[in-house]
């Protein structure tokens, strides 16, 4: 059976035949040719007359042939569109999902609708699987969608909640904290922390296998985890109320992992503890596929008495220096004192071996420009500093790039230079965080240090008997320690004594170092106001930079530090602008982890100091975000 198009053409093939038949000059064969060509085109308009009429009884046909098929489906959305994507028929199901003339589907939509390969398919925020046949007529194809809806969102938790969580715990520096103490004392305070993690894995119903001392393993179902979230791991706290005999407190780091397999959960769950550690510790640390997540953290991180590390990573570094044919020394931007002072003291060892070194340095600041000034004037640091830019032109495979007083590749002076050597060290003394370096040949990181000017020291006196540091390396090394700990009244451990102990003997001045940090009048002076404008509520002292500072980073941090003397501050934070981004430096005595705050915030640290950096906003939305972070962590009141 021919189509209807193909009759409408054989009638206008004809009604053009009797055109041309009016110009034949003989009449009876004129009129024989005119009275067959008009006979055909009635035969071809009655034909078409009837092709029109079986296609309505197609279309009625086949409405009633897929309302059939599909009538034990009435509760599932189906829409029926002819070849050219036009609509042809839905159920009752699709307008009730969807409005009566589809009026909450976009164009864009309804085309993917018809002519889509998804299978999977989001329309008016709700998840479907989309599946498509086609139906072969005589006048045509036309294509028919169910739209399944996906999993109910009860199912999808259910599944979400029978995940299983891994959770390591582990005592931090066990062998420290009972080392000391009588072997009644240390297995007494042994068991009362397997109590509390027995309990602890009690609520969540969880199995739990002790592998070592001061080692556990839990595993459980992911329901079980928003409570041990709600109450931020509470047995952090039960476990520090537990003093020995000494008055030490013992901690526990915790690090937890879940995704949709086991396996995975595991993987996640060993990333949370190397986190969890490299921060310090007294923490839980958890991982989904969506991030990581903290909780505690509130202790200061227990300082080793053993220096066996320091010994093995300083026989690692010199390896590392006697390979390569060159080394640079790298730190933060805006490089202060800690930094400067630590690449200056791995400079002698570089020089010990015989190996050309160089500091990289994009410009001073106010806070290294009298060391800078003083080492340019003396011949044997002649050509010691790097711009970027020639740096990136020098170093390759051989260079070794040592990454001094910070772990996050942004926060470096040249970010460029960690994707040319695979040779990386990296020395610093910040909790760890989640955007630390990934790549590295030797990664020493020891957050329970004063500075990294402290773990360079260390290092020195391990690194070769003929390492001899100068007077003004010495200078430079005490400086970063003094500043860092604030002349030894926060974060100073025995080590750190030890380690000031040695730079006086290789020559440190006292004298000379005061005049390194010292200030001008106009940089005290801009300090001054901003003290005084601060604005103080619940212990917490936040205040601004003024607008055209000569050095806003230095006078923040600074401001920061002087505030911490006022009466009743407990932590302090002060903003500035600086280079078309907002610095923040945060300080506290130690009862509020400005570290934790400023983490919201993309920045990091220690718990009585740390920074952030925030691009693209100006000095007042800065402002209210650290605001609203205080107010979220329950240190400002909601008003």
């Amino acid at each position: 059976m021919y189509k209807r198009r193909h009759f409408t053409t054989i009638g206008l093939v004809f009604l053009i035949l009797l055109y041309i038949c009016s110009y034949i000059d003989n009449g009876i064969s004129r009129l024989m040719a005119c009275s067959f060509c008009a006979a055909v085109s009635i035969v071809c308009l009655f034909l078409h007359l009837f092709a029109l009429r079986d296609a309505a009884r197609e279309d009625s046909h086949i409405r009633k042939d897929v309302i059939a098929q599909y009538a034990s489906s009435s509760s599932i959305p189906l829409i029926i569109f002819k070849d050219n994507a036009e609509v042809f028929w839905m159920n009752p199901a699709f307008t009730e999902a969807f409005g009566e003339s589809h009026e909450i589907l976009t164009d864009s939509e309804m085309r993917e609708l018809a002519l889509g390969t998804k299978e999977d398919i989001r329309l008016h925020h709700a998840y479907y699987q989309r599946e498509s046949s086609e139906i072969q007529t005589a006048f045509g194809a036309y294509h028919i969608v169910r739209l399944l809806k996906r999993r109910s969102s009860r199912l999808r938790q259910q599944e979400i909640d029978s995940r299983t969580v891994i959770c390591h715990i582990q005592i931090d520096s066990f062998v420290e904290l009972t080392g000391s103490l009588p072997p009644a004392e240390a297995s007494l305070l042994e068991s009362k922390i397997d109590e509390k993690v027995a309990i602890l894995a009690d609520q969540a119903n969880a199995m739990m296998f002790k592998y070592d001392d001061y080692k556990y393993i839990l595993a459980f179902e992911r329901k079980y985890l928003p409570p041990l979230m709600q109450s931020k791991f509470r047995i952090l706290d039960e476990v520090r109320e537990l003093k020995t005999s000494e008055g030490q407190s013992p901690t526990l780091s915790i690090a937890l992992g879940t995704s949709e397999t086991s396996k995975r959960s595991g993987t996640f769950a060993l990333s949370s503890m190397e986190l969890a550690l490299g921060r310090g510790g007294d923490q839980a640390v958890l991982k989904t596929d969506d991030g990581f997540t903290f909780y505690g953290g509130v202790q200061r991180a227990v300082e080793s008495s053993n220096k066996v590390k320091s010994r093995m990573i300083s026989n690692a570094l010199r390896l590392l220096m006697e390979q390569a044919d060159d080394v640079m020394l790298m730190g933060h931007s805006a490089p202060d004192m800690d930094s400067i002072g630590s690449a200056l003291g791995l400079l002698a060892c570089a020089r010990t071996l015989g190996k050309p070194a160089f500091i990289v340095l994009d410009k001073p600041n106010d806070s290294i420009d009298l060391l800078i000034r003083e080492l340019e004037h003396s011949q044997a640091y002649h050509n010691i500093f790097i711009t970027p830019e020639a740096a990136q032109e020098r170093i390759d495979s051989h260079t070794l790039l040592i990454v001094l007083d910070t772990q996050i590749a942004n926060m470096t002076i040249a970010p460029r230079l960690l994707s040319l050597t695979d040779n990386i060290v990296i020395i610093d003394h910040h909790l760890r965080g989640t955007h630390s370096i990934e790549k590295s040949s030797l990664f020493y990181h020891e957050p329970y240090a004063s500075s990294t000017a402290e773990m360079v020291t260390e290092l020195i006196q391990y690194f070769s008997d003929r390492t001899k540091l100068t007077p003004l390396e010495a200078d430079a090394l005490l400086a970063g320690i003094v500043i860092d700990t604030k002349s030894f009244s926060l974060k100073t451990g025995a080590r750190t004594f030890q380690a000031a102990s040695y730079l006086k003997k290789a020559g440190a001045n006292t004298t000379t170092i005061r005049q390194l940090y010292q200030d001008d009048l106009s940089l005290f002076v801009e300090k001054a106001d901003v003290v005084s404008s601060a604005h103080i509520e619940n212990g917490i002292a936040v205040s601004f930079c003024p607008p055209r500072s000569r050095s806003p980073r230095l006078i923040a941090a600074q401001a920061a530090d002087t505030l911490l003397g006022i009466r009743g501050v407990k932590a302090s934070f002060v903003l500035c602008e600086e280079n078309g981004q907002i610095i923040i430096s945060g300080r506290s005595l130690g009862e509020i982890n400005v570290q934790m705050i400023l983490e919201g915030l993309d920045g990091g640290g220690h718990a009585t100091m740390a920074g952030a950096q925030i691009r693209g906003v100006s000095l007042e939305d800065a402002s209210k975000a650290l605001i609203e972070r205080l107010k979220k962590m329950g240190m400002l009141d909601q008003h």
